[in-house]
């Protein structure tokens, strides 16, 4: 959706002027809405190709939208019975909270030189290295260096 389209939809709910939103998982991503039921039809989504079940971190973005953790006393969410859905699955999604979390992005040469052209080669520089991305590399760097030194002393 639009960005505006999104704005009005979120405005709108929270005046109470619309009563229910039904949501696919990136208007879900994209809001802010004090909603106090969620109700999730299906646990698996089309994903270009074929139709396949949402992971454990897709299902928590969904569901998080009511309950929302340090602004919501309460929240519910709902998985709709439908034939073949297995109880054991619905609780394993709901109960697993920790998931990889990856960056997708990913800088372009395009991208630096809008930056650049945009806010100059300094703060340019700030933004990139302010993304997660950089943080997960920075992160991974810093271990590659530990692995380092370890087998250097390893071997001496």
């Amino acid at each position: 959706l639009l960005p505006a389209f999104k704005e009005v939809v979120e405005e709108l709910f929270r005046r109470k002027l619309v009563k229910v939103v039904f949501a696919t998982e990136t208007l879900a991503l994209g809001i802010n809405m004090p909603a106090r039921t969620v109700v999730l039809e299906k646990l698996e989504k089309f994903n270009g190709e074929a139709r396949v079940a949402i992971t454990s971190g897709e299902y928590t973005q969904l569901t998080g939208r009511a309950g929302r953790r340090g602004i919501d006393v309460e929240g519910h969410a709902v998985v709709q019975w439908t034939e073949g859905l297995d109880p054991q699955s619905v609780a394993a999604l709901a109960s697993r909270r920790t998931y990889p979390l990856n960056s997708s992005f990913r800088p372009t040469y395009n991208m630096a030189v809008n930056l650049i052209d945009r806010f100059g080669r300094a703060r340019a520089r700030e933004i990139l290295e302010s993304s997660f991305a950089q943080f997960q590399a920075d992160r991974s760097v810093v271990g590659l260096a530990r692995q380092v030194k370890e087998a250097e002393e390893s071997l001496a």
